[in-house]
C-alpha cells in the first residue's frame, strides 16, 4: 500500500471528503497538446522524467533523487525470479533483459548530462525518457512493458509538444527546488510517499491528462502530501521547509492551478486531524 492506496480506503476517503472542501477551479483554456497515441500512462511517466530534466537545468541547485528506473534495473533478477526454482524464462532471457535495461539507463544518463550542458531537448533524450518510463513499470508493477525497448514516434511528438508548453517562470525557484520530495519518517506511515515537485513553498503534482478538471482524488492526494509534510517535514532540505500552497500542473494545457494550503482545513482542527490520520495509518499498515 502507498499514500495513493491509503486515501482510497473507504473510511479514509469518507473522512477526507467530509473534511476538505474543493477549492474554486477557475482554469479555462483550450487543450494545447492532445494525446497522439493511447499510451497515456507511459507518456505521463515519460513526461515526469523529461520535466525533471528540464527543471534541473532551470534550477541547477535542485535536489534530485535516484531515478526509479535505476532501482528497476537492479530489481530485474529478483522481480522475474532469476535463478530460482520458479523461473519461467531461461537464463539468457534474464541476461538479455538486464543488459537491455542497463544499456537504456547508461545512455539516458549520458544524454541527461549532455542536456544539462547544452539545454537542447533532442529526440534522443525524449526517447530515453520513454524508455526510462518503460523501466519504471518493472519497479512499480513487477512486469515488463509489452513494448519494452520500442519507442512509438507518436509518443516522441507528444512529449515534444508537452515540453514546449512549459513556461520557465512557473517553475523557476527563488530558494529551493526539490524533485520527487519525500516526507521524512512520515512517508513510512503510509508505506511510502513522494510528491512530484516542490518549488519554494508550493507543492506541485503533475497531471498529463486531456481533462482540465480538479476533482476529489486530486484534492485528496495533495491533502495527503500536505499532512505528511506537517508530520515529517520535507526530506532532503537543508533547513525547515514550509508548504504554503498546493498545485496541479496540467501539462497538456500548460496551466498551473494553485490554492492556499491553509484553506484545506481550519487551523484549530489540524492537530486533531493529524492525530486521526496517524492512528488510521497505523490501523491500515500495522506500523
Amino acid at each position: 500500500m502507498s499514500l495513493t492506496s491509503f486515501i482510497k480506503v473507504k473510511q479514509v476517503r469518507e473522512k477526507f471528503q467530509e473534511t476538505f472542501m474543493l477549492p474554486d477551479f477557475n482554469c479555462q483554456t483550450a487543450l494545447l497538446a492532445p494525446p497522439l497515441t493511447q499510451n497515456y500512462m507511459l507518456v505521463g511517466t515519460a513526461f515526469d522524467y523529461l520535466l525533471r530534466f528540464y527543471l534541473k537545468r532551470l534550477n541547477p541547485n535542485a535536489i534530485i533523487k535516484t531515478w526509479v528506473a535505476e532501482q528497476a534495473v537492479k530489481q530485474i533478477p529478483e522481480t522475474f525470479g532469476w535463478g530460482t526454482s520458479y523461473s519461467i524464462f531461461g537464463r539468457s532471457w534474464y541476461e538479455k533483459t538486464y543488459n537491455k535495461g542497463l544499456a537504456i539507463l547508461n545512455e539516458a544518463k549520458q544524454l541527461y548530462a549532455d542536456y544539462l550542458k547544452s539545454g537542447q531537448i533532442t529526440k534522443g533524450i525524449i526517447k530515453s525518457a520513454i524508455l526510462l518510463a518503460q523501466l519504471d513499470k518493472i519497479y512499480r508493477e513487477g512486469r515488463l512493458d509489452r513494448n519494452f525497448g520500442v519507442v512509438d514516434q507518436g509518443d516522441v511528438t507528444d512529449l515534444e509538444n508537452l515540453i514546449h508548453l512549459v513556461k520557465p517562470e512557473i517553475f523557476a525557484a527563488k530558494n529551493i527546488c526539490l524533485l520527487n520530495p519525500t516526507f521524512g519518517h512520515a512517508s513510512n506511515l503510509v508505506g511510502g510517499a513522494d510528491a512530484d515537485l516542490l518549488v519554494d513553498d508550493i507543492l506541485i503534482d503533475i497531471k498529463t491528462t486531456k481533462y482540465l478538471k480538479f476533482d476529489r482524488p486530486m484534492l485528496h492526494q495533495l491533502a495527503g502530501y500536505y499532512l505528511l509534510h506537517k508530520i515529517g517535514g520535507i526530506g532532503d532540505t537543508p533547513g525547515k521547509c514550509e508548504v504554503n500552497k498546493l498545485a496541479i500542473y496540467f501539462s497538456r494545457y500548460g496551466q498551473l492551478f494553485t490554492f492556499d494550503a491553509k484553506d484545506l482545513i481550519a487551523h484549530d482542527s489540524m492537530s486533531q486531524f493529524i492525530n486521526w490520520f496517524k492512528d488510521e495509518a497505523v490501523n491500515c499498515f500495522g506500523i
